[in-house]
């Protein structure tokens, strides 16, 4: 496979800069007709050692932080991520899902 990789190293980059640009049109496209909406906003659970900068890293990545309180609470979220990554991956909804917190 490697061989081969490197005897057409230059048809398989050019192949990657055409399916690159056609992605790249398409997702122009997408947005130039199409209304844009704003993502909902998931939640971050962080524990209470998470410094503020931590914290404030998490809010500007669009998250809503939720402080889940001691160290020992972090053994409470472990299965909250692992039904996510089931959820994603095993049953097909994909990556570009979470949780949200409702207060």
């Amino acid at each position: 496979m490697l061989r081969f990789m490197h005897a057409h190293s230059a048809q398989t980059y050019a192949l990657m800069r055409i399916v690159t640009g056609f992605l790249f049109l398409w997702h122009g496209t997408q947005k130039l007709f199409s209304v844009p909406t704003p993502p909902p906003q998931g939640s971050s659970f962080v524990i209470a050692i998470a410094t503020e900068k931590v914290q404030t890293l998490i809010t500007k990545m669009g998250f809503d932080v939720v402080n889940a309180g001691p160290l020992k609470s972090a053994r409470n979220i472990e299965p909250l991520a692992m039904l996510n990554i089931s959820l994603g991956y095993g049953q097909g909804l994909g990556t570009s899902m979470g949780f949200t917190l409702l207060r």
